[in-house]
């Protein structure tokens, strides 16, 4: 719940009270839970970290995320305990990237999660895909975040989607300067279409 909470809280721009939420979640787990789960949330404390600049706890909290995963992994997969997998750790890491400026790792991670992804989780990829775009342009690369919106065609139609729609939105926006660009503008022609 606090994991959750911490999550909301991220999303809407509260970091402080993200971070708050998140440590207490981990100190409410402790470390006796399953590993799985530990990472999940450390994962949770790493991109809290980052929203509030602290870059140095927000790196080693990955890093301590990634090998609480490594040791999650180890069991056979229907032995699992937890949803959070190695695709999850990828977005939240692109996320933490993105919050700590670090444009051109965010899109590396937002591309690695999008390219584990299962066939049912089309509004999950499409969320990450519009992610990495914003990671691409905000670098300074309009022509791949379109490319990367353009790609990403056959997973955003029929996505009824607040938080999508408020991506392509914000992306629409931010691209305005590069619209001549051909690969931009016909980016920018499927958003609108999108969006309407």
């Amino acid at each position: 719940m606090l994991r959750s909470m911490a999550v909301q809280a991220r999303e809407v721009g509260h970091n402080r009270e993200a971070l708050a939420l998140a440590d207490a979640a981990a100190s409410a787990l402790g470390a006796c839970g399953p590993q799985r789960i530990v990472a999940w949330i450390t994962g949770m404390q790493a991109e809290a970290h980052a929203g509030v600049a602290d870059r140095w706890d927000a790196l080693a909290l990955l890093r301590r995320t990634e090998a609480q995963l490594e040791h999650a992994d180890s069991p056979p997969e229907e032995e699992w305990v937890g949803n959070y997998r190695r695709e999850a750790l990828q977005h939240q890491t692109g996320l933490a990237l993105t919050a700590l400026g670090d444009h051109a790792g965010a899109a590396q991670h937002f591309v690695a999660s999008m390219s584990t992804r299962r066939p049912v989780e089309r509004r999950t990829r499409a969320m990450i895909g519009l992610r990495c775009a914003h990671a691409h342009l905000r670098g300074g690369d309009a022509e791949r975040a379109a490319a990367t919106v353009l790609s990403l065609r056959e997973d955003l139609a029929g996505i009824a989607s607040a938080r999508v729609h408020r991506e392509l939105r914000q992306l629409r926006q931010e691209w305005q300067p590069y619209r001549a660009a051909p690969h931009v503008a016909t980016a920018d022609s499927l958003a609108a279409g999108l969006l309407r």
